[in-house]
């Protein structure tokens, strides 16, 4: 047993007993089976659970107490190759996985000095640091900035004259942290990644790294696709460049996993070449892309994440060209499937609004097709989705539309319920423009149904919000509108 500090109150005694085991057991089951096996996966996986970040520390500094410095180095190998093993485990764990990987390597410094085992102490400061950049705890810039600092640390040890390789590597994965840095210039985080990624690739030639090569190829083709600096259809050309350098290394024959992860990101800079010039093929060389990818990827990899939603947007920029509603449908599958398999809360959020604009402007096409009730339930879908991501003025804009639809079928009570409903959000959000639009929308509803010192006051108010706007065709619209509305009431003839 080992004891919690001191506190208030009686010491609480932490169980350390079966950690103890499971570190044991899990060293004999690599002598026995090799550290692959799935025998030791079995193992890892049954015992993993939050109580493993408070125990660990407590066994480490047991079994490493009164040891040799071989002993402890033996020690700290072990737990490094646990911390290994845990990035190979399913997503299912995965914000788990990583917080015991971290505790684990920061406990393998103890023994892993600088001055004893510094290339061991450089290989742990690396994986922290590779361990800080996939993190879901912390704030995410905060865990970005540890990354940075500890690989930084790495390459004081890590030089290319001692260590190329390594020095390479780590080159590799700080460029990686400064193309996704928070903190900073934006646009000075990319040229300092665009700069670290050719160091790697003074050392990551085609030759002699093929593999590392076209790993790096396709971070630094990313690093121009966000580019600030420079112009940006030069930066589009070089990021595709890049991607199609990396692709004659990752053949679908031999590395399938690795094409199909260029393709989709290939696919990406394909689309942002089309968001720039408009060149339908550049569009259509990404969908036939990326479907092909489809067909071989692993499903809840990054891999298939990143696919789905290069398709999703794709599909979306497809249905805008020729308004056909099945892309649409297509496109919100993969939001889904996208938003589904993703562990970054953050992510998650993204995809899945991506895919209630979708089904709001799939909504949209359907009601104005006449196709009411597919329409509305597509709309219904849609605002389901902006309730999961609480995005309370698209849920205005979709109420507002099944609002409109009602009104179009007839369904007047629902209509003023879901109008009323609309202007209630618009308010709470200051939006302007969905006030103006929900008042237009209730002032019609009411002269329909005869009840004019209504409909005047919702049309008088929705005048007043276009003319604040500078909307000159609505206003126009909504006083002849307004005028109507007065006549009626004034019993005067039309």
């Amino acid at each position: 047993m080992a004891k919690k500090p001191k506190g208030f109150g009686k010491q609480k005694e932490i169980p350390t007993r079966d950690t103890r085991e499971f570190i044991l057991a899990f060293r004999s089951r690599i002598i026995e089976h090799g550290s692959n096996s799935e025998k030791v996966y079995e193992l890892v996986e049954a015992k993993l659970d939050e109580s493993l970040l408070e125990t660990l520390p407590l066994v480490f500094n047991q079994l490493i107490a009164n040891k040799t410095s071989q002993e402890r180095k033996n020690i700290a190998g072990l737990f490094c190759n646990l911390g290994s093993l845990l990035w190979q485990l399913p997503l299912s764990n995965y914000h788990l996985n990583i917080e015991i990987s971290l505790v684990i390597y920061q406990l393998t410094l103890k023994v892993f000095t600088r001055g004893v085992f510094p290339k061991e102490w450089a290989m742990a400061q690396n994986n922290i640091a590779n361990i800080y950049i996939a993190r879901i705890r912390g704030e995410r810039a905060e865990n970005i900035e540890k990354a940075i600092s500890a690989y930084r640390l790495a390459l004081q040890v890590r030089t290319r004259d001692t260590f190329p390789q390594d020095w390479a590597m780590t080159q590799n994965n700080l460029a990686n942290a400064y193309t996704d840095r928070i903190q900073g210039e934006k646009a000075e985080n990319i040229e300092k990644a665009i700069s670290a990624y050719k160091l790697a690739l003074q050392v990551r030639t085609r030759d002699t790294f093929p593999q590392d090569w076209a790993g790096t190829q396709n971070n630094l083709a990313n690093a121009y696709i966000k580019r600030i600096k420079g112009e940006r259809e030069q930066n589009i050309e070089k990021a595709i460049v890049g991607h199609e350098l990396a692709l004659q290394v990752y053949t679908r024959e031999t590395f399938p996993q690795d094409w199909a992860w260029t393709q989709g990101i290939r696919a990406s800079a394909q689309l942002a070449q089309f968001e720039l010039i408009k060149k339908t093929k550049y569009l259509d060389e990404a969908i036939t892309a990326l479907q092909a990818a489809l067909d071989i990827v692993i499903p809840k990899t990054d891999t298939y994440i990143t696919i789905n939603y290069a398709l999703a947007r794709a599909l979306d920029h497809r249905y805008k060209l020729n308004r056909q509603p099945e892309y649409l449908e297509q496109a919100i599958l993969s939001y889904h499937l996208a938003a589904e398999n993703t562990p970054w809360e953050s992510h998650r959020a993204n995809y899945l609004e991506k895919a209630g604009d979708s089904q709001y402007e799939l909504g949209v096409a359907l009601t104005q097709s006449g196709q009411w009730y597919k329409g509305l339930a597509a709309l219904e879908a849609g605002l389901k989705t902006y309730r999961q991501v609480d995005n309370r003025l698209a849920r205005g804009d979709a109420i507002q539309q099944m609002a409109r639809t009602h009104y179009l079928m007839g369904n007047f009570d629902q209509a003023r319920t879901y109008f009323r409903d609309a202007l209630r959000l618009y308010l709470a959000e200051k939006n302007v423009i969905g006030e103006a639009h929900s008042r237009a929308g209730l002032g019609r509803l009411f002269l329909r149904l005869n009840y004019i010192e209504d409909a005047l006051q919702e049309l008088e108010r929705a005048c007043e919000l276009y003319r604040q706007l500078e909307d000159e065709t609505r206003l126009k619209e909504i006083q002849d509108v307004y005028q109507l509305a007065r006549k009626v009431k004034e019993k005067q003839p039309l």
